[in-house]
């Protein structure tokens, strides 16, 4: 199990990428569609990966969203330099980042295999899942003056 809470520091790595990044595998059609908000393409996406990683076929595969709310406290230090570089890049800064609040949502998956790779290794399976999600989903998700 992840602390992230360890004495590890952790920081920011903004990738340079050109005006197209490409990913392979990248199917927008699944993501960007009028039919499905996205909230439900999340929530099934999570689902199947889930199901696709069961380890013991006997037993159901156990899965929780929860949602959390509270003072943005010390996870300022965190967030700050992503405000600044959204503001950097003229991009919009969550108005509750703003005012000190957050909210985030915590998916867990049990009777799976789970996400493997170093933490400590931007290369690792770990950090290509999570590196190459967020390129995802910036291709797919419209920005803020499209909606």
């Amino acid at each position: 199990m992840m602390n992230i809470a360890s004495a590890q520091t952790w920081n920011w790595i903004w990738p340079h990428v050109g005006a197209t990044p490409i990913n392979q595998g990248l199917d927008s059609e699944m993501f960007d569609r009028t039919d499905y908000p996205y909230s439900e393409t999340f929530v099934r996406e999570a689902i199947q990966n889930s199901l696709d990683a069961r380890l013991d076929p006997t037993k159901p595969v156990v899965m929780n969203f929860t949602f959390h709310s509270t003072g943005i406290g010390p996870r300022r230090a965190f967030l700050e330099p992503v405000m600044t570089h959204r503001k950097k890049a003229e991009l919009e800064v969550p108005e509750e980042w703003a005012n000190g609040h957050v909210r985030w949502l915590v998916v867990e998956d049990f009777n799976t295999k789970g996400l493997s790779g170093s933490l400590t290794s931007r290369t690792s399976d770990f950090w290509n899942y999570w590196l190459s999600l967020t390129v995802r989903l910036a291709l797919t998700i419209p920005s803020s003056s499209s909606r």
